[in-house]
C-alpha cells in the first residue's frame, strides 16, 4: 500500500465547448508535472464500447495521481489551477462547464 491518491474530475461541457475544455484542461499538464507531487496527469474523453455500457453525464474525464493527499491539497491552491476554475468553471461569463464531479481516492485500507 502506499499513500498515493488519485483524483477522478469529471466534467460536462456547455453544448460546442467540449473541445475548448479538453484544450484547456490539457493546457494545465506541463504545469501539473513540474509538481514534485504529480505523478499522473492524464485528460480523456467517454470511449463508447459494447463492453463498457454505463452511461456518463460527463464527457471529459481528468485522472491524477499524486503521492499524498497533501500534494493534492498543495496542487490545488497553485494559482494556474484556481485561474482554470475561476475562468472555466465558475465565472459564467466565460464558464464552459455545465457540471464538475471531483473526488479523491486512496488505496489504503
Amino acid at each position: 500500500m502506499s499513500s498515493n491518491v488519485y483524483c477522478v474530475a469529471e466534467f460536462k461541457a456547455k453544448a460546442g465547448k467540449e473541445q475548448e475544455l479538453f484544450e484547456a484542461l490539457m493546457a494545465l499538464e506541463p504545469w501539473t508535472y513540474r509538481e514534485d507531487g504529480c505523478i499522473q496527469y492524464t485528460v480523456t474523453r467517454q470511449v463508447h464500447s459494447e463492453f463498457a455500457t454505463g452511461g456518463s453525464e460527463y464527457d471529459v474525464i481528468l485522472l491524477e495521481k499524486f503521492i499524498n493527499k497533501n500534494a493534492f491539497e498543495w496542487h490545488n491552491s497553485q494559482s494556474y489551477i484556481k485561474s482554470f476554475f475561476n475562468k472555466y468553471v465558475a465565472n459564467p461569463a466565460t464558464s464552459v462547464v455545465d457540471n464538475v464531479n471531483v473526488r479523491l481516492f486512496s488505496d489504503e485500507i
